[in-house]
């Protein structure tokens, strides 16, 4: 369980910065609720927390360095990452 003095922005930017630009996976546990819908064109899937962080380790595995930087930040009340929205290359309606 995440910790809920920290901000839903803190949340994110942990996220971001230390789980995927400094690759620690153990950080992605505690910031990634229990169950995390993916909102994609068309789509919407719950994952765990586990395949979450299984995603993240095997997308990161394909790249010797990668940086994500912040642009925007949108976040709510929540302490956890509980939904996540990909804008991949698909047409169609969001959800």
């Amino acid at each position: 369980m995440g910790d809920p003095n920290r901000t839903a922005r803190e949340v994110v930017e942990l996220c971001n910065l230390s789980v995927w630009n400094e690759r620690d996976f153990e950080m992605a546990d505690e910031l990634v609720a229990d169950t995390l819908i993916r909102h994609e064109v068309g789509a919407g899937h719950a994952l765990t927390r586990e395949h979450v962080r299984k995603g993240i380790e095997d997308f990161l595995a394909l790249f010797d360095t990668l940086r994500w930087d912040l642009n925007l930040v949108v976040a709510g009340d929540e302490g956890e990452i509980t939904e996540i929205w990909n804008g991949g290359e698909k047409q169609g309606l969001w959800l």
